[in-house]
């Protein structure tokens, strides 16, 4: 798997708060959720991971003063989204991809 490790300063990398009060990290316009936390360490998923089953992901590290690091790994398989899907859309697709996937028949 690829593996793609940057140094950003703290301004670069943007944080956007969720109407349900979540944090997520947007890097070029594209969203991620944090997965969990472990010491200085965010991981974090991509938004389009469940419903497009995207593999990209990113890993934030504390380096003190020096900022953060952010670390990608896999790449985003969807264009950047910039609206909210309607109503049933998210359903379809989760359908959809279980069935390219040979779960659901």
């Amino acid at each position: 798997m690829r593996q793609i490790s940057t140094i950003l300063d703290a301004n670069e990398i943007t944080y956007v708060l969720t109407k349900r009060g979540k944090m997520q990290l947007c890097v070029n316009g594209y969203l991620y959720t944090r997965d969990k936390k472990r010491g200085d360490s965010q991981f974090w998923a991509c938004n389009q991971s469940k419903v497009l089953n995207c593999a990209a992901r990113a890993t934030t590290y504390q380096r003190g003063s020096q900022g953060q690091k952010l670390t990608f790994r896999g790449c985003h398989n969807h264009p950047v989204i910039a609206e909210r899907r309607k109503a049933g859309v998210r359903a379809r697709l989760v359908n959809m991809c279980k069935r390219e996937r040979g779960l659901l028949k």
